[in-house]
């Protein structure tokens, strides 16, 4: 850790106390990436590394101004500044404020201070305003990225008033701790092969703290928990959560290398608009056995409906396409043009892009998702899967360039309620569920699979087209018909 700090220091700290950093600590407390994480199981020392790492920096940096978060407001307050202020030397601190109705902070004796802030907020512009030398967040894997994007622009702009040279400058501004999230965004920036260098992740093994606990601390914590809670909270499986939509999904199985998609296998494409969130599209082929292969997503905010549709020609340009389906409120008319009204539809049709109307039941979309991810022990892995021939294969695939769509499918959860009662029904959460709405349309208009397995040659796509035409035409018809559109022959290119 001596390398990534100054030569001088204000005063002798003694920050630690009497305890003893454990390996994975001291490998992220010496760590001199610009952005890192230490994710671990229950009882691995987060929030004391949490606080260690806010206390270098307000000290070896003095006058330094950083910011200590979490995700909502209680929990901030009843733990993390609850702890944040025990474990801090009292010798270190100059004045204080911790209000049971806001935030609070510190000032350091050595200059400087440290504010307590939380996170849960609509827009997070509402950080714009702050000039921070450091921040780091408790429970990362609570917060939106939304969030944490912004305050990485809020950090260091007044390093050089404080007379730093830049070489010298405050490693490690931004961090975070927690415990594991599933697959999701601080996993994706942080531990996902390939990430990028500015990014470090820490995992401490499951038992790496166990001498410091209480004695079979997590054998009699593993008691009556669920196989799921364990695997998150006491072995810091990053897979492992509560409630997940789609619990068959399996990265060894539901996800495949890329392969030519033959032109005679039918491809749909699904559809998700988007304003302020981004607008995501799939497009799924269908084999002759009927096994569904998203070979490729698209999840972009901002373009206009213009700018969407030219993307999308420029993507399928020499792919034969069946049909488009869509989330049915594009079709309502919403959008005002002099003395008309027009929907989100019409102005892709404007650009020549037809969509159908999606069947949007959630739980039968859901239902017929989670059939397709099933391992049906009848059914064959085909050719173009590593376990060929085996059985016990799903129906649902996702070629590995569909990074997005593999991760919010495979870590879209239900709501959890805060209460118990009868006849609440289950319901996802609304985040980052463009893509996962995407996998519904598509899966609630294909057709059902073949009940046999049979050899198959590859036939030209005009005649595979002829022969399936009359079906599609009759599921477009019908769900037209249910969304109050009549003019559901055009809606194939």
């Amino acid at each position: 850790m001596s390398d990534a700090l100054p030569d001088e220091t204000p005063e002798p700290v003694n920050i630690l106390g009497d305890k003893t950093p454990l390996a994975t600590q001291g490998r992220f407390l010496e760590s001199q990436a610009a952005r890192k994480v230490y994710i671990g199981p229950l009882g691995s020392g987060k929030t004391e590394v949490l606080v260690w790492q806010s206390l270098i920096l307000s000290h070896f940096y003095a006058p330094n101004f950083g910011m200590v978060a979490r995700h909502t407001y209680p929990e901030l307050r009843d733990t993390t500044r609850k702890r944040f202020m025990a474990l801090t030397p009292q010798r270190l601190i100059k004045t204080a404020s911790i209000p049971d109705t806001g935030g609070g902070y510190i000032e350091w004796n050595a200059g400087g201070a440290t504010i307590f802030r939380h996170l849960d907020t609509v827009n997070p512009m509402e950080f714009g305003s702050l000039d921070l030398g450091y921040c780091g967040i408790d429970e990362i894997t609570e917060s939106r990225m939304s969030s944490f994007q912004m305050l990485e622009g809020r950090l260091g702009r007044h390093w050089s008033t404080l007379g730093i040279p830049k070489d010298r400058w405050p490693y490690s501004p931004m961090f975070g701790t927690g415990n594991p999230g599933g697959l999701d965004w601080v996993w994706r920036l942080f531990f996902k092969p390939g990430h990028s260098d500015l990014y470090e992740g820490f995992q401490p093994k499951a038992n790496e703290n166990e001498a410091n606990l209480p004695p079979n601390y997590y054998r009699d914590l593993a008691v009556g928990k669920a196989e799921w809670w364990v695997r998150r909270f006491i072995k810091g499986d990053m897979r492992a959560l509560e409630g997940l939509v789609w619990p068959q999904f399996d990265l060894d199985v539901n996800v495949i290398a890329p392969f030519k998609i033959p032109h005679s296998w039918p491809v749909r494409m699904a559809f998700d608009h988007g304003r302020r969130n981004p607008t995501a599209a799939q497009w799924w082929a269908v084999d002759p056995w009927g096994n569904g292969i998203c070979f490729r997503d698209y999840e972009v905010a901002g373009p206009t409906p213009k700018e969407h549709a030219q993307a999308f020609v420029r993507l399928e340009r020499g792919q034969p396409l069946e049909m488009r389906v869509a989330d049915p409120s594009i079709f309502n008319k919403t959008i005002a043009r002099g003395d008309k009204w027009w929907s989100v539809a019409e102005e892709y049709a404007d650009c020549g892009i037809e969509f159908s109307p999606a069947d949007n039941a959630m739980d039968a979309s859901l239902t017929r998702v989670g059939q397709m991810m099933w391992a049906d022990p009848d059914h064959k892995y085909p050719d173009w899967h590593p376990k060929r021939g085996e059985r016990g294969s799903p129906r649902l695939f996702f070629v590995n360039t569909c990074e997005r769509s593999i991760e919010s499918v495979s870590s879209w959860r239900f709501k959890d309620w805060k209460q118990d009662g009868l006849g609440l029904r289950e319901e996802p959460v609304g985040v980052d569920d463009h893509l996962p709405d995407c996998l519904r349309y598509w899966a609630t208009s294909f057709p059902e699979a073949p009940k046999e397995q049979k050899e198959h040659v590859d036939k030209p796509w005009t005649e595979v087209r002829q022969g399936r035409l009359h079906d599609h035409l009759k599921l477009a018809r019908k769900l037209a018909a249910q969304a109050g559109r009549e003019d559901s022959d055009n809606d194939y290119v």
